[in-house]
């Protein structure tokens, strides 16, 4: 009678779990990455949006009313508006850099246990590596938040001092 000892199943079942661990730790790269990706592009394309729009808003109101574009208060708003387009641009460099740093670190992970021998060395570099990864986006969420919020800031800033100049001029006709 030849009965297999747990010995000798064993391989097969710590193949099994390696394959579902790397499953899984693909499943997880897939969802913060759709997540990050979704949420960071709604966000630009509303900073650029109202920033841009805000620009382009102004500067053909200075177009149309000519005594206005000395306005000290005009100049200012001007440049909140396109502050807030540099501080979106930081948002997309920063996003742009931290999706490759993920990719890079989970094809890293992945390779890492892979060549591993037991599920328990695995998971242990596995928890390691994620507590790691949790460590690096709290860092990114902060800079893209603090550029996030300045570019929404100066938006704010840009149409406060839009308005303050528009209320400050004379009355006037366009093209006076």
């Amino acid at each position: 009678m030849n009965i297999m000892s747990d010995n000798e199943s064993h391989p097969n079942e710590e193949k099994e779990l390696k394959k579902e661990l790397f499953e899984l730790l693909k499943s997880e790269f897939r969802k913060r990455n759709d997540l990050l990706r979704e949420a960071g592009n709604r966000a630009q394309n509303f900073l650029t949006l109202i920033n841009t729009g805000g620009t382009l808003a102004l500067l053909s109101f200075l177009g149309a009313f000519p005594s206005l574009s000395n306005s000290r208060i005009s100049f200012f708003s001007l440049a909140c508006f396109v502050l807030g387009v540099v501080f979106n641009g930081f948002v997309y460099a920063i996003y742009l850099h931290a999706v490759h740093k993920m990719a890079y670190q989970v094809n890293q992970l992945a390779g890492e246990i892979v060549e591993q021998d037991t599920y328990n060395e695995m998971r242990e570099i596995y928890a390691n590596k994620v507590e790691g990864f949790n460590k690096i986006n709290l860092t990114v969420d902060s800079w893209l938040f603090l550029f996030g919020y300045l570019s929404f800031i100066f938006f704010l800033l840009g149409v406060g001092l839009a308005f303050w100049a528009v209320s400050m001029m004379p009355t006037a006709q366009p093209g006076a």
